[in-house]
């Protein structure tokens, strides 16, 4: 964690200064857009999401994995049946956030589930737990031997899940079901 944040951290303020000062001018940056998107927090609030550099926004992420990331590999240590159950319990912690906090407009901390699922770490852990739930495979168990035709297979499933976000991204979806009723 230490060694990301150092080799990310120092160009990150930079390229966001750099980036505040070319939107807002260098003495007109508002206080609550530069500090949220300095602490790495800007994920939390809807208003703040996109400020700054907008891709930025997986840095709150992944930096909320990083700090949880101790606690979480502590437990699975003890048990691995935690790699199932605490993604469960991130995700119910943060619907408990949204309970908590979505009444109170307070630049959209925490406002929606919508918001939740798509930019905070508490909507997304399944993600992470997939890669710690591999990881955890082969260090117990070795990289599993591909047989070509097993590649072919996944190379397909890529391309047809590609391909059926593309549509559904597109509104095409509606005119392929029209198209196959013909």
């Amino acid at each position: 964690m230490v060694k990301r944040f150092a080799r990310i951290y120092p160009a990150f303020i930079i390229l966001t200064a750099l980036a505040l000062i070319g939107k807002y001018g260098l003495w007109h940056i508002p206080a609550d857009v530069f500090i949220t998107n300095i602490t790495l927090v800007k994920g939390y609030f809807k208003q703040f999401k996109f400020s700054g550099i907008a891709h930025t926004l997986a840095l709150t992420v992944e930096a909320t994995f990083y700090l949880s990331a101790p606690f979480s590999f502590m437990l699975i240590r003890k048990n691995y049946r935690f790699l199932f159950i605490l993604p469960v319990v991130i995700i119910i912690t943060g619907m408990g956030m949204v309970m908590a906090f979505g009444n109170y407009d307070y630049y959209g901390f925490m406002r929606s589930y919508n918001h939740l699922f798509n930019y905070t770490y508490f909507g997304r852990p399944f993600e992470f737990f997939c890669g710690i739930a591999l990881c955890y495979y082969m260090k117990n168990y070795g990289i599993p031997h591909i047989k070509l035709n097993k590649t072919y297979t996944v190379i397909l499933f890529m391309m047809l899940c590609l391909l059926s976000i593309y549509l559904f991204k597109t509104d095409l979806v509606p005119m392929v079901y029209i198209l196959c009723r013909a």
